[in-house]
């Protein structure tokens, strides 16, 4: 699996041993009206399709506004079987404007024998956009051969990533 950008990306990986492992962040200060944003990956590393498909492993996002004492789940990455694809996350942190926050990514093994990997690239914090922002995921877009007055027809996923309603019209 390549980063998601770049050349590098953090990778958690515990096989033969099960419990929590965290990634925690430096303290970050945290600016008015922000989000964190990230890309994840929760999977198989290899290339053999016989690999683990069942899901032993899941992933909490945590936020701590008290230097580590407690901690408040944000998001709890489980998927039902594992990720063949790198997933974004967007959480709004805006309640902790002003505080200065550690972020963890608590990683559960659950099994021993556990080949899920969790994978995470491009982790930012950012201020929220004002507006909507649309978002395009097409990995490739191949329409068929056409006649003249043709139609066809395509699956784009679109998502807002912004801080408004996304309206689309005719």
């Amino acid at each position: 699996l390549d980063a998601h950008s770049g050349t590098f990306a953090v990778r958690c990986n515990v096989w033969q041993h099960q419990g929590e492992y965290a990634l925690i962040s430096p303290r970050i200060f945290m600016p008015q009206n922000s989000r964190l944003n990230f890309w994840y990956y929760l999977g198989n590393m290899g290339s053999d399709e016989e690999e683990s498909k069942d899901l032993t492993a899941s992933v909490d996002v945590q936020i701590s506004d008290d230097y580590q004492q407690t901690w408040n789940t944000l998001l709890t990455v489980s998927p039902d079987e594992p990720q063949t694809e790198w997933q974004q996350a967007i959480i709004d942190i805006s309640e902790y404007f002003g505080d200065e926050v550690f972020v963890r990514f608590n990683y559960h093994s659950y099994s021993v024998y556990n080949s899920l990997n969790f994978v995470l690239d491009d982790f930012s914090v950012e201020t929220i956009p004002d507006g909507a922002v649309s978002q395009f995921e097409v990995g490739s877009l191949v329409f068929d051969t056409l006649s003249v007055n043709g139609q066809t027809y395509g699956y784009i996923p679109v998502k807002n990533v912004g801080g408004a309603d996304l309206v689309i019209d005719n």
